[in-house]
C-alpha cells in the first residue's frame, strides 16, 4: 500500500513509520502514518493512517490545546508532545483514541517526545533552547539523562536507532557537532579534516551510518550533505 500526504516538515522518523504535520507532499511505503491533523502546523489534534486507508482521531491529552506527533513504531506505538499553557509534556499513545500516557521526565517542565524505536524505547528532548537535555524511556517506564560529550553541552536529540543507539546535535565553543551516544558512551564524529564546524540533522542507520548537514564556521555558512562512514565525514 502506498499513501499520499501533504506534509511540509518531518518531524520525526523510525523504522517502524514516519510522522509528518500539515501542508506539503510526503510518501510512505508501509501503509502506516501518523500525523498531524490536516491543517496549519500546530493542529489540535492527531490522526493515523491504517492499512485499510480510514482515519482516526487520536485526540489530544486531557488539559491541553493540541497534540503533536513526532513518530511511531512499527507495533503502532505513537510519540509526540502536547501544549499545556506555556509548557509542552511529552506523550505516548498505543492507538487509542484520547489515551495518552505522560512520558515527561520527573522534574521537567516541558518535553518532547522526539521518537521511538520497534524495541519501545523513546527518546525524549526536556528544556528550552540552550539548555536541552536528552533522555532515553526505557520500554518499562524508566527515563534516563543521557548527559553530554566531555566539553560539549546542550544535547539536542536527533534520532534513536533500533539498537538504542542516539543521534544528537551537541554545542562547543563556537561550534556545533553530531554526536553519537552508544552502549552508555559519547562519540563526537569529527574526523579533524573537514573544515565544517556546524552540523545539523543527524540520522543513523541500522549500520552505524550517519548523514548529517556539515557548514563552515557557522549555521550562515554554505550547507552541505555528508556522510559519516569509517570515522571520516565525506561530502555527497
Amino acid at each position: 500500500l502506498r499513501i499520499f500526504l501533504q506534509a511540509t516538515y518531518i518531524a520525526g522518523t523510525t523504522d517502524g513509520g514516519l510522522a509528518i504535520a500539515a501542508n506539503g507532499t510526503t510518501t510512505i511505503n508501509n501503509g502506516t502514518l501518523h500525523a498531524n491533523a490536516p491543517g496549519a502546523l500546530g493542529a489540535t489534534s492527531s490522526v493515523t493512517v491504517n492499512n485499510g486507508g480510514s482515519l482516526l482521531n487520536l485526540g489530544k491529552p486531557t488539559g491541553s490545546s493540541g497534540s503533536y506527533a513526532s513518530a511511531v513504531n512499527s507495533s503502532l506505538v505513537v510519540v509526540g508532545y502536547s501544549s499545556v499553557g506555556a509548557n509542552e509534556k511529552a506523550f505516548l499513545s498505543t492507538g487509542s483514541p484520547d489515551a495518552f500516557t505522560d512520558i515527561s521526565p520527573s522534574g521537567t517542565t516541558t518535553a518532547r517526545a522526539i521518537a521511538i524505536n520497534d524495541a519501545g524505547q523513546v527518546l525524549v528532548r526536556s528544556g528550552v533552547a540552550g539548555s536541552y537535555k536528552a533522555w532515553i524511556r526505557s520500554a518499562s517506564g524508566s527515563a534516563t539523562d543521557i548527559g553530554s560529550p566531555s566539553g560539549y553541552s546542550n544535547p539536542n536529540p536527533l534520532s534513536i536507532s533500533p539498537n538504542g543507539s542516539v543521534m544528537a546535535e551537541v554545542s562547543g565553543s563556537n561550534i556545533r557537532r553530531l554526536a553519537r551516544y552508544q552502549s552508555g558512551t559519547w562519540a563526537v564524529l569529527a574526523d579533524g579534516t573537514t573544515p565544517w564546524t556546524y552540523f545539523d540533522g543527524g540520522r543513523m542507520n541500522s549500520f552505524g551510518t550517519v548523514v548529517g548537514t556539515g557548514r563552515t564556521n557557522n549555521p550562515t555558512g554554505t550547507p552541505l550533505a555528508a556522510v559519516y562512514s569509517g570515522s571520516k565525514w565525506y561530502a555527497l
